[in-house]
């Protein structure tokens, strides 16, 4: 059954709880948790991903077993604690899809089921690590330093064709001292009362999307995501040339008929007629 407690909350006797599965978000997310304020509504195109991804878990994992995996303690609670400054205990806590054994000779893994689009799971198998969500990367990251695990298994099901899967196993990607470090930032914040802007990209659903400047789910935010990856790949060496020219065809497409645009802190304008020239440049450079 799916928790939907907050992604931190506070427990009768003090302790506050940090859910697993948000400790890898925004930092800005976690802050409005712990000040209480209320989450945005959820989309239907994320409520449905969720639904299905929930009935491709079993899948996912019987074909593990199918492969030659021994799998036990799926939904096991996990939890490590974070002493605070302030003498007070915080815990990550979370729900382990399975603790499993790939019979490789590397022991024992966490194994985290996520079903992926066709477009990310196509990235996933291409990328590898890198293709993996950071939040994704952070939640099996706590379930491993929780369990005393070294290895992780990002176990990937194509939500378009189930019959997909890819697994990827990796040594632990995060540290516990930067779980820790996480946590111990949020609470300072906190301590100040105040939200900071957030103009973090977007990789998985943030139930605070609505505190993101430029939205998620909305126009401008993709034509800010397209316009971030396109002005870094811009400005880089010449070894990102090949990915610039990658970037610039998802970028003119989120503008669609749009010449000139302000995504976030960035400056988007089409300039030119047949073969357009793609101008991308930090706002402050405008002229007034």
């Amino acid at each position: 059954m799916a928790d939907c407690r907050p992604i931190t909350y506070v427990e009768d006797n003090g302790t506050i709880v940090y859910r697993a599965s948000a400790i890898g978000i925004c930092r800005v997310a976690l802050i409005a948790s712990r000040l209480g304020i209320e989450p945005s509504g959820t989309p239907d195109q994320v409520r449905e991903a969720a639904a299905q991804g929930v009935e491709l878990e079993d899948v996912a994992l019987g074909r593990l077993l199918l492969d030659g995996w021994e799998l036990e303690q799926g939904q096991r609670l996990v939890e490590r604690e974070v002493p605070l400054p302030s003498g007070a205990t915080a815990l990550v806590r979370g729900h382990v899809d399975s603790i499993g054994d790939p019979r490789d000779g590397g022991g024992s893994v966490v194994v985290e089921v996520k079903s992926r689009s066709e477009r990310d799971f196509a990235r996933l198998v291409a990328e590898g690590l890198a293709a993996i969500p950071e939040s994704h990367q952070w939640q099996m990251s706590a379930y491993a330093h929780a369990l005393g695990l070294e290895r992780v298994a990002y176990v990937a099901i194509s939500r378009a064709n189930p019959a997909d899967l890819h697994v990827l196993l990796i040594p632990v990607p995060v540290p516990w001292t930067d779980i820790e470090a996480r946590v111990v930032d949020v609470e300072e914040a906190v301590l100040w009362g105040e939200l900071p802007v957030c103009h973090g990209k977007r990789d998985t659903w943030c139930s605070y999307y609505h505190l993101h400047e430029p939205r998620p789910f909305e126009a401008a935010h993709d034509i800010a995501e397209a316009a971030h990856d396109y002005h870094e790949a811009l400005t880089a060496e010449k070894a990102w040339a090949e990915r610039k020219e990658a970037l610039r065809g998802p970028l003119l497409a989120a503008l669609g008929e749009r010449k000139r645009v302000q995504a976030g802190d960035l400056t988007v304008e089409v300039q030119g007629g047949k073969t357009p020239r793609l101008v991308v440049r930090p706002a402050r450079e405008e002229i007034a």
